[in-house]
């Protein structure tokens, strides 16, 4: 045969084993993934929580022209995340209702709640015992605002079918239904207007069963229409760690009912976190109070030295929210408190808030209430903010 044939054969001999080969063995075809990443049914939203925003007359007089100037910026990069909380305790009636940081009767400009957003809040708890410090007038001023401003808010309502729904704020797919109490007001609430002001204790600041139906219903609704339930409670004694029996008896009570996470204010001092379980298994977690996120005073009265020393120090809890959309279970995880001074200086002046991890004995022994107190050093700071909380919770 021509070897020119032959040659010309060879490539079609090679080609037509190649197939007979592969077609046998199945080891060498391309393998197809067939595996793909299950998706994920957690979202979680990254939060931010502060105490008390007490807006008092030292504050105001160093202020100009009522604008915070650089009062926040040291504290500022912790306010950060999806949802961050604050509660203003200080009515914002504006100029025409009289401006007051004084006497335990409290009305804001409307600046400083035009303010807020800058510093990143977004969401405004009201329910405190200054909710009613210019009755009704000061009520609907202080909603008009946030309502203009799209502020979402919760504790203080305009009408009787406003208090019978759950404000209800959402982030990253988690629907947050927000409920916000006190224990009472300063001043007697008119019956025209009951419906303006949500309390958790009778009058005799008891926590009677009709208290707890009220709880009750208005947190079954709030599952009817969210994922997540945050309840903030304006409750307890003012200066002082130790709980009162009706802050215990409300937590457990609101454990029960399922709630996720519960914020407490107004001791005006720092106060215990901790994770509670409930009879079916359902944890909460509960800060109890985070302080003084703006106060201006320094000689506290109604106060012994510690506390007068403590009404200085807040703090700022960061936290990850975790949802699962296929089981509907919450948890809370990555707690991290930021302590923080309120500091100021002689006769209350060159006001800003230092987080305590840039604090030092120098920076305390230049703060106006050591003139008043020895006891208001950076060590003894240092060790009370440390004896309140266990290794759960992350001290930065």
């Amino acid at each position: 045969m021509n070897k020119k044939i032959i040659f010309a054969w060879i490539p079609v001999i090679c080609l037509f084993a190649l197939i007979l080969y592969f077609k046998n063995d199945p080891v060498v075809h391309p393998l197809k993934e067939t595996a793909t990443k299950a998706e994920t049914t957690e979202k979680e939203v990254t939060t931010s929580i502060t105490g008390d925003l007490l807006f008092e007359g030292p504050l105001y007089e160093w202020m100009d022209n009522y604008q915070f100037g650089n009062y926040f910026d040291q504290v500022k990069p912790y306010l950060k995340g999806d949802l961050i909380i604050g509660n203003q305790e200080v009515l914002v009636g504006g100029d025409e209702l009289g401006i007051s940081g004084w006497g335990y009767s409290f009305n804001a400009p409307y600046s400083i709640g035009e303010q807020l957003p800058s510093l990143g809040f977004n969401v405004l708890t009201l329910a405190n015992n200054h909710e009613n410090d210019r009755g009704l007038e000061g009520i609907t001023n202080t909603r008009q605002l946030f309502d203009k401003m799209n502020m979402f808010t919760s504790g203080m309502y305009l009408s009787q079918e406003e208090r019978n729904q759950t404000p209800v704020i959402e982030k990253n797919g988690v629907r947050f239904g927000v409920l916000a109490y006190t224990y009472s007001t300063n001043t007697y609430v008119g019956s025209d207007y009951d419906y303006a002001v949500p309390y958790f204790l009778d009058e005799n600041l008891q926590f009677t069963q009709e208290y707890k139906d009220i709880l009750k219903r208005d947190v079954e609704a709030a599952k009817q229409v969210s994922d997540v339930v945050i309840v903030a409670m304006h409750w307890g004694t003012e200066f002082t760690y130790e709980l009162t029996y009706t802050q215990q008896a409300a937590t457990e009570y609101l454990n029960e009912l399922g709630v996720d996470l519960i914020i407490g204010n107004h001791s005006h001092c720092l106060q215990p976190m901790e994770y509670l379980t409930s009879s079916t298994g359902h944890q909460t977690f509960v800060i109890y109070s985070l302080g003084n996120f703006v106060s201006a005073d320094v000689v506290v009265d109604r106060s012994n030295e510690l506390f007068k020393n403590m009404y200085q120090v807040g703090g700022i809890v960061n936290l990850t929210i975790c949802h699962d959309t296929a089981t509907k279970e919450t948890t809370i995880k990555n707690v991290a408190l930021t302590p923080f001074v309120n500091q100021y200086e002689n006769e209350y002046q060159n006001f800003r808030l230092i987080p305590f991890n840039q604090y030092n004995e120098t920076l305390a022994s230049q703060h106006y209430r050591r003139q008043y107190s020895d006891l208001f050093t950076y060590e003894v700071i240092k060790e009370q903010i440390e004896q309140l909380y266990d290794e759960s919770i992350m001290i930065n």
